[in-house]
């Protein structure tokens, strides 16, 4: 049985291909090389219920490695499904561990997304048109 991080990896690797970007897998840190320009770094945070019914996700960032971004997979109460994605820049994270509410300050929530679009789009290879 694959864990639920493999999935996830897999599903964003087939996403960024599917684009037309490449990417190599860094294995001395887990992290992803994106189109041999930048560096992405996958967080699951898994969701917790607090005594008083709330709902919490703690992450911690893999600041060791410093990649250029970390996508959080905020994950559903099950823990089965990602709710959303938090598309974090590492030069706007300022902590290594972050607690998130179900809605948390616009400094969070602006990089908050429904799906992984944008990110793909960031992977996405241009054309550049040749001059003549």
């Amino acid at each position: 049985m694959r864990s639920l991080h493999s999935d996830i990896v897999r599903d964003i690797i087939a996403g960024v291909e599917a684009v037309g970007g490449d990417l190599a897998l860094d294995p001395s840190s887990d992290t992803l090389i994106i189109n041999d320009e930048f560096t992405v770094s996958i967080v699951i945070a898994r969701c917790l219920q607090t005594g008083a019914g709330a709902y919490r996700w703690n992450i911690r960032l893999n600041t060791g490695q410093l990649p250029d971004l970390s996508i959080v997979v905020r994950m559903g109460q099950s823990n089965r499904t990602p709710l959303d994605y938090y598309l974090l820049p590492t030069f706007d994270m300022t902590k290594s561990k972050l607690r998130l509410a179900e809605n948390n300050s616009l400094s969070l929530d602006a990089f908050r997304f429904d799906n992984l679009a944008h990110f793909f789009n960031m992977a996405a290879r241009a054309p550049i048109l040749e001059v003549a």
